[in-house]
């Protein structure tokens, strides 16, 4: 009898993704921290609210996430680099990254990225573009860290 392997494309890596998340989101930031108008600044606060929101009703605050991260992309006007982070979080959809990321919808990591993304928002809001890329890198490596973290 003869062995099938069946082929099973998985798609990228979660760790590929968030080390090119680190890349061009930490431009993305830096950029966005000099180039936001007023609204878009205000929009990317409203991102802010809305995952509090989602985690006082103890569900889901990924699309507050998401809505976060693409906000402070449309704010440094640059529609090819915008499509490339949305190209990135369609990634995070195949079932590998799904089963890791499970995690960071649990209460205290869901705080720590609350925590993350105003520390994000305020470096862009303050004009800090070296801040705004610093509370980036920090904020995808803690997302690294939380998805690497062995189950008790």
């Amino acid at each position: 009898a003869t062995l099938t392997v069946l082929n099973l494309d998985a798609g990228p890596s979660p760790f590929e993704l968030l080390a090119a998340r680190k890349i061009i989101e930490g431009e993305t930031a830096f950029l966005a921290a000099q180039t936001a108008t007023p609204q878009e600044i205000e929009g990317i606060a409203e991102t802010l609210t809305l995952f509090k929101h989602g985690m006082k009703a103890q569900g889901s605050a990924e699309h507050a996430d998401q809505l976060f991260h693409s906000r402070i992309a449309a704010a440094m006007h640059n529609s090819i680099l915008k499509s490339i982070i949305e190209g990135l979080w369609a990634n995070m959809a195949v079932p590998l990254f799904g089963a890791l990321s499970q995690r960071t919808g649990l209460p205290e990591n869901q705080r720590m990225t609350l925590k993350d993304h105003e520390a994000i928002y305020e470096a862009i809001r303050d004009r800090n573009p070296r801040g705004a890329r610093k509370a980036m890198h920090q904020h995808l490596t803690h997302v690294e860290e939380i998805m690497m973290r062995e189950d008790d």
